[in-house]
């Protein structure tokens, strides 16, 4: 199949063809291999548009539309006690990444290995190393901390005159930092209560700079 002059040209019969596509995708979709008949269940959602002489694309968006809405793609499986290797996959990509898993995850799954306690750590500290971590230091920050409604109320200006929207863009950024970092550097979860240093944002440490002399005046 490919795109001639901005048309579809089939290289194989429409059916095959949608049947390799859902073969393909569902199993992206679903996190996990098809069982069998799966994919040929979905594929032929398209025989009767087909049949009734309809365009390959309608026939074909029929079926990755069932995919689409089929519980194996809008929920995490699991038998509710035990999970196999795609599960864990599939859980802990989207518990840190808010994502499905990546090639690499899924070449681990299918080779049994994400069950090793060893391999799993590997794996968490690859992930934990990867730009698409910012996706759970940015959402944990936010449902944590409550930081998405930090714009919900406007601090006083007679009490706050220094405050202003740069500040408190700074303020979640700050929080966002010093989460990250604790991550990072595999620090304990004291450092939430007890931690002396921040991971500074210029408008933030000249707020801080201000309440403290006011505090040394007072």
């Amino acid at each position: 199949m490919e795109f001639v002059d901005g048309e579809i040209e089939l290289s194989k019969p429409a059916r095959v063809h949608i049947l390799d596509i859902v073969n393909d995708f569902a199993a992206r979709a679903f996190r996990r291999p098809l069982v069998d008949g799966e994919a040929q269940a979905y594929a032929a959602l398209a025989e009767s548009m087909l049949d009734e002489g309809r365009p390959f694309l309608d026939g074909l968006r029929v079926a990755l539309r069932a995919v689409l809405t089929s519980p194996s793609f809008l929920f995490h499986g699991g038998n509710g006690t035990t999970l196999d290797d795609y599960g864990i996959a599939s859980r802990l990509s989207y518990f840190l990444w808010r994502s499905m898993p990546d090639d690499e995850l899924f070449e681990v799954a299918a080779a049994g290995n994400l069950s090793d306690p060893e391999v799993l750590e590997s794996q968490i500290e690859r992930m934990l190393g990867d730009a698409k971590m910012q996706r759970f230091v940015d959402d944990f920050a936010a449902q944590a901390f409550r930081l998405s409604e930090i714009n919900a109320t406007t601090p006083d200006g007679g009490l706050y005159p220094e405050y202003d929207e740069r500040l408190g863009q700074a303020m979640v950024a700050e929080t966002r930092l010093f989460l990250q970092e604790l991550i990072q550097e595999d620090l304990g979860v004291r450092n939430l209560i007890r931690e002396q240093t921040t991971s500074g944002t210029l408008p933030a440490e000249r707020h801080r700079r201000a309440e403290h002399a006011k505090g040394v005046a007072a």
